[in-house]
């Protein structure tokens, strides 16, 4: 599926708030009611709308401190790399694990209390992972953005 220009709209006001109501989002698209309703449902049958999300503030909830931790593996194998990803995705730091191409294999992205605790969480998963040759850690300073919006203009 293409989204033409009105579901593009409807894209748009989604990300802004996915709990408006029908009615709220055709006002804001310029439909009414019925076919605002129908692009929508057409949109998440696609899979073009994946789901529905809070964003939390992790800060708010005791995480202030996040960090992305850059790791070098010395193999490759499917297999190898599928368990990696399955074990950093139990940890209850984990965002999110990217599987990288270039000189990094993954990026992780963790929420800690603090530097304490971002400390045992390097200790105790990061540096038992098999395989590792190379680890470097950035602390994020501030974001602009949540990077889960999708611009189309």
């Amino acid at each position: 599926m293409k989204p033409d220009a009105t579901d593009l709209r409807i894209l748009e006001a989604l990300q802004d708030n996915g709990r408006m109501t029908i009615a709220e989002l055709s006002e804001r698209v310029g439909l009414s009611p019925s076919p605002a309703h129908r692009r929508q449902k057409l949109l998440e049958e696609a899979g073009v709308i994946d789901r529905y999300v809070a964003v939390v503030n992790p800060a708010k909830v005791g995480l202030p401190m996040q960090a992305y931790i850059f790791l070098s593996l010395d193999h490759h194998s499917e297999q190898f790399l599928s368990g990696i990803e399955a074990d950093l995705m139990r940890c209850p730091q984990v965002l999110e694990c990217i599987l990288l191409a270039g000189e990094d294999d993954f990026m992780i992205h963790v929420i800690c209390e603090g530097l304490e605790d971002f400390e045992n969480f390097l200790k105790t998963r990061v540096r038992n992972i098999e395989g590792v040759t190379r680890i470097r850690t950035s602390f994020r300073l501030r974001s602009l953005g949540n990077g889960r919006r999708v611009r189309f203009s």
